[in-house]
């Protein structure tokens, strides 16, 4: 597939840009959920089924929430990177299929979950259908099931078969499990699900420009960077994609320029928010950037 081809390129390039300050397996880790995520929106914008639904961004932030799930789970039991995105690849495609299937059997009816309310359909079902097809399967790989000629699990020997990356230990390992808490959280924060300006593509080009440095930089930053974040959403909530994409790069800028080594005055720059919600200038991210670096 041309697009999926084009996809792995376009990150392979990503990866030689980034910069080695972590480990190889933790510089792994992240791209690899970030490629993940991507293709996850990929797929759910090309479904003519997930594009007719109401409650369309609530499945996909489900979806989106259960997946990264999976990744955390997969990796924390295999310690390998490649076999935690092929769960997670496979996870995907189980969502994708049960959603699709259901709605034609007109279990998903796009008229009942509108303006935000979560539908009368019990997407738990959806999320156990998923869990089941993947997560299951670690259990098997934990010691149930094991193939007496591989020593692995029957059920998954196939995935580990084409997935012989080396696995992390020790403190490389510690480092890494640590790091995935923070994954599902600074996707959710840049993704800004509740901003209906916000079209399926321009959260794609939010992931494609921002994800791997925000997921990076919330390895050494304090939490409250996502939430001046999610503040500034909070108050400025008719951000159209351009106007997003410039508060972010300017961000990352203050944040390169400074590192983990200034404070950040949290308190000021939400009073300033304040002043100029509903009427702000041109220049208001530059004043913003002022105030809180």
């Amino acid at each position: 597939m041309d697009a999926h081809i084009a996809l792995t390129t376009h990150f392979a390039n990503r990866e030689e840009e980034s910069s080695g300050v972590f480990t190889k397996t933790k510089h792994d880790l992240i791209h690899k959920y970030v490629y993940v995520v991507y293709e996850y929106l990929a797929i759910m914008n090309s479904s003519e089924t997930i594009k007719s639904l109401d409650c369309q961004k609530y499945t996909i932030q489900l979806g989106l929430s259960a997946i990264t799930h999976i990744y955390k789970l997969a990796f924390c039991n295999t310690k390998n990177v490649s076999t935690s995105a092929d769960h997670c690849q496979k996870g995907i495609y189980c969502f994708i299929e049960y959603i699709e299937q259901t709605h034609k059997l007109g279990f998903v009816n796009p008229s009942t979950c509108a303006n935000g309310v979560v539908p009368p359909f019990d997407f738990t079902d959806a999320l156990v259908f998923i869990y089941d097809k993947t997560i299951s399967e670690l259990r098997n790989c934990n010691g149930n099931s094991i193939d007496e000629h591989t020593g692995s699990s029957s059920a998954f020997s196939n995935i580990l078969s084409v997935s012989q990356s080396h696995q992390a230990q020790g403190e490389d390992f510690l480092q890494c499990r640590s790091s995935l808490d923070m994954f599902g959280r600074v996707a959710s924060v840049l993704l800004w699900f509740n901003n209906d300006r916000l079209s399926l593509v321009d959260q794609m080009d939010i992931i494609d420009a921002h994800l791997i440095d925000m997921v990076e930089y919330s390895q050494t930053l304090d939490e409250k960077m996502f939430t001046f974040i999610e503040t500034v959403q909070d108050t400025v909530r008719d951000m159209e994609k351009q106007e997003y994409m410039e508060f972010l790069d300017m961000l990352k800028k203050r944040i390169k320029k400074i590192g983990n080594r200034g404070p950040m005055h949290f308190i000021p720059a939400c009073l300033y928010l304040k002043t100029i919600e509903g009427e702000r200038g041109k220049k208001w991210i530059d004043e913003l950037m002022k105030i809180a670096f």
